[in-house]
């Protein structure tokens, strides 16, 4: 049967007739898969209710932590609390210093590095058009 159809299509190639007919012989031969049912409609749906199942507990997750913690926190001595409540100041301190540290340093970067390189790349761009003047 399939060198019938392959002589078939032969013939046909050969014929004068129009593409459309072709394609419809060729269709009827070789039919189209059929389409995707309704499972293919149906399977990233439940991917995307998955991954936000997923990403909901994921966000949860750190707040369980976190509860828990505060509930640690109320049954810690008072030295304890102390400790946390110094530490926590410290490191305030701490940011805050690093804080001003880097307002100081993108200042000076701004007042003493950026003027000559802009300067620079203003000579550079000068140089360079003059040399490509005729």
């Amino acid at each position: 049967m399939p060198a019938d159809l392959s002589r078939i299509i032969r013939e046909l190639k050969q014929e004068t007739c129009p593409p459309r007919v072709r394609d419809e012989v060729r269709g009827r031969i070789h039919p189209q898969p059929n389409s995707p049912g309704r499972w293919w409609r149906i399977i990233p749906a439940m991917a995307a209710g998955l991954a936000l199942v997923g990403g909901i507990l994921v966000w949860q997750w750190p707040a369980g932590d976190e509860a828990r913690l505060k509930t640690e926190m109320t049954r810690a001595t008072p030295s304890h609390v102390q400790i946390a409540s110094q530490t926590e100041a410290a490191l305030g301190l701490i940011g805050g210093l690093l804080a001003e540290a880097s307002a100081h340093s993108e200042q000076v970067i701004s007042s003493r590095a950026v003027p000559p390189l802009r300067n620079g790349l203003r000579i550079a761009k000068n140089k360079i058009i003059e040399h490509l003047k005729p």
